[in-house]
């Protein structure tokens, strides 16, 4: 490997470490702009005073990097404060009238809500002209709302509050990854509190994209009746994901195939193989030729882009594939790597957050996978027949692309599917096939609607059959490795390994493998220490979840739960699964159900803990008893003083569901008797280790 041949790659590396290092350690704009100018003052010195023809080359690579990296924090600074700047006059608490457009829909089972990119804004009869991107949420039965559509232009009244962090530990942070996306803030909006100015989209291309979107969204569903297969036609063709139910969502996603239920890059390289393979049965060389060439194919690609409604991932891929056009075209031998390096750079520049976006990370880090190691693994085996032939290529690009995406995935889901090859083998070639049915039905529709008959019952089909196959391979035994804790250590620990092992296959020195082997040793030995390590961790949390209570008791692996409320398995897991796989639980007591069913003086680490709900009858309670923690998950009497008088709390921690101004009478109680208090509503999820 010549490391000189990827000049933009290495660029790329020092730009993103330096938005990654700068939004790890929070440094502000001071860190980055003073040692960004420093480092381009040393480079101009060094490239007009320094002569040493052997070193220059090193010192001088040296400084641009180091200046790349701190670019990439200075970006990073100043898109945070284009945040802030442009949505802080809105979160005054005061209700403001506004105008926005509805940029894309959520999806929500109960409510509706929308993302609005809002323009004018009255905040007490003053002007904010603003492009602040909020979140507004209506009620699922608001007839007004139900008829909005994407790029409409409305007006509203409501209260636009910031989001507030997640403060459940190890949680999946919904207003962070919300963040990166540009939203800081959102709205609830009341009946009768909005209406429609316009339904054509102010930008023309968006206008345009909206209105393709729709086009394709009634077309689709006037040939498939179906929901779970417009679900997936939808998901496949659109990016929109709204009709998809939990269970046909949950065997994707426990096969590996959850990847072709949102339209990327591969979307993109599928649609545009086709394309690519036809002018290459031309052999012609010539300006003209080569010109038309990289221009239909780029419109194309970006056609695909406007039909599936101009989303952030897609805009993403079409940058990526007409890079990869043009360098391919017109720079003879152009490196893959570079190319990529280059559509990540303009990106990043664009939005340096997109780099903490899951999406982005697995775009980029499967193909540079699949870029690497698929003609490595490719090379393993040369089949005789053409079927076989595709069904390894099939297979080989699927254990490709898992190479360096396999630590990621389990980082960031604790599972990870063991049939993928399998699933890759299953849905690729049927994802193709439904592309090019869908487009074509999409396309003929205007012209010869009377075919479409068959193109449609074509297209049902084929995505039966997909979502037959892949449902079947989710009931297979051992689907997946389940409930696998991946701390941020043992991830870099992998992604260091993953290198070493590339340098390895690159120079073959047994330095390098031992290296290898040394870092693959101690990913064993951090794991180890960390299950260790839980069996002896004592735990109490209070979660900071709307609904009902839950508190988890942790010794050892050993857990007991205290659940009440309207708490469903799928709202429990959510706020309190990858803190319990953390925690390398092996047995657990879960006590859930009415408040009274529910035992309310609890031993924790050798400490009582009483769980006080406002239905026990506590009267019959012997005075005196003390506590470690009172934790009172709901207040509906006014019972503070007579509770107290009996049990003698070191802490009192008030559940997030307690109503303000009952929380304000415990608060009031607690400091005249000097007892420590924690508000979950206020403070976030309580958590005491021991």
């Amino acid at each position: 490997m010549n490391w000189s041949s990827f000049p933009y790659f290495r660029v790329a590396i020092a730009f993103c470490l330096g938005i990654f290092v700068f939004e790890y350690f929070k440094w502000s704009l001071l860190y980055a702009g003073a040692p960004l100018l420093g480092s381009v003052l040393f480079l101009l010195m060094a490239e007009r005073w320094y002569f040493d023809v052997r070193t220059k080359p090193f010192w001088n690579g040296g400084l641009l990097l180091l200046t790349i990296f701190f670019l990439g924090g200075t970006l990073l600074n100043v898109k945070n404060k284009k945040y802030l700047s442009e949505g802080y006059h809105l979160a005054t608490g005061q209700e403001v009238i506004f105008t926005g457009i509805l940029k894309e829909k959520l999806r929500s089972t109960s409510k509706i809500k929308y993302v609005v990119k809002t323009k004018d804004v009255y905040d007490r009869n003053i002007l904010h002209a603003t492009s602040s991107d909020i979140i507004l949420t209506f009620n699922g039965d608001d007839t007004l709302a139900q008829k909005y559509n994407v790029g409409n232009v409305i007006s509203a009244v409501c209260k636009i509050k910031n989001i507030t962090p997640v403060t459940n530990p190890e949680t999946f942070d919904y207003a962070y990854f919300l963040k990166t996306k540009g939203i800081l803030q959102t709205g609830f909006v009341k009946y009768g509190s909005h209406r429609l100015i316009s339904a054509e989209n102010p930008s023309f291309l968006l206008g345009i994209a909206e209105k393709t979107s729709l086009f394709v969204s009634t077309t689709l569903r006037k040939y498939i009746s179906d929901t779970e297969i417009l679900g997936i036609a939808e998901a496949l063709l659109l990016g929109q994901r709204t009709l998809l139910s939990e269970d046909i969502y949950t065997a994707y996603s426990d096969t590996g195939a959850i990847h072709v239920l949102s339209v990327s890059g591969l979307h993109v390289a599928i649609f545009i193989s086709v394309f690519i393979w036809l002018f290459s049965l031309s052999n012609r060389t010539d300006t003209t030729w080569k010109l038309l060439k990289i221009v239909s194919l780029i419109l194309i690609v970006w056609f695909y882009v406007i039909l599936t409604g101009l989303s952030p991932s897609v805009i993403r891929a079409g940058i990526m594939v007409s890079l990869y056009i043009i360098g391919t075209n017109i720079f003879k031998g152009a490196n893959t790597f570079n190319i990529l390096s280059v559509s990540a750079i303009l990106m990043l520049i664009y939005n340096p957050y997109f780099l903490f976006q899951a999406s982005f990370q697995f775009s980029y880090i499967s193909l540079l996978s699949i870029i690497y190691f698929q003609p490595k693994i490719k090379a393993w085996w040369t089949p005789s027949s053409k079927p076989v032939r595709f069904l390894w290529d099939l297979i080989n690009v699927s254990l490709a692309a898992q190479i360096l995406i396999f630590p990621f995935t389990i980082f960031y889901f604790h599972q990870f599917p063991l049939y993928f090859a399998i699933s890759g083998v299953v849905a690729v070639p049927l994802v193709t096939l439904i592309i090019y049915a869908g487009t074509l039905v999409v396309v003929i529709e205007p012209i010869f609607s009377q075919l479409n008959i068959l193109l449609g019952y074509i297209l049902n089909i084929l995505i039966q059959i997909l979502n037959t196959a892949i449902k079947s391979i989710s009931t297979w035994p051992f689907v997946k490795l389940e409930n696998i804790w991946v701390s941020e250590w043992a991830l870099l620990l992998c992604v260091v390994s993953i290198f070493l092992f590339v340098l390895w296959i690159e120079f073959r020195a047994l330095k390098v493998f031992y290296s290898f082997l040394g870092v693959l040793f101690l990913i064993v030995l951090e794991n180890r220490y960390d299950v260790i390590d839980a069996s002896s961790r004592q735990n109490l949390v209070m979660y900071d979840v709307f609904g009902g209570s839950i508190l988890d008791c942790i010794e050892g692996r050993n857990l007991s739960s205290y659940i009440t409320g309207e708490m469903s398995d799928l709202n429990v897991n959510f706020v309190a699964k990858n803190n319990r796989i953390k925690h390398h639980i092996a047995n657990s007591e879960i006590y859930q159900g009415p408040s009274d069913s529910i035992p309310s003086l609890i031993c924790h680490g050798g400490e009582l803990v009483y769980m006080y709900h406002s239905y026990q009858d506590f009267t019959k309670l012997k005075s005196g008893i003390d506590l470690r923690f009172l934790m009172v998950t709901d207040a509906l009497k006014n019972t503070p003083d007579i509770l107290l008088s009996k049990l003698n709390p070191a802490e009192v921690v008030l559940d997030k569901n307690i109503k303000p101004w009952v929380s304000e009478k415990w608060s009031k109680v607690c400091i005249d008797r000097n007892i420590k208090i924690h508000k979950v509503r206020a403070d976030g999820a309580f958590e005491y280790s021991k």
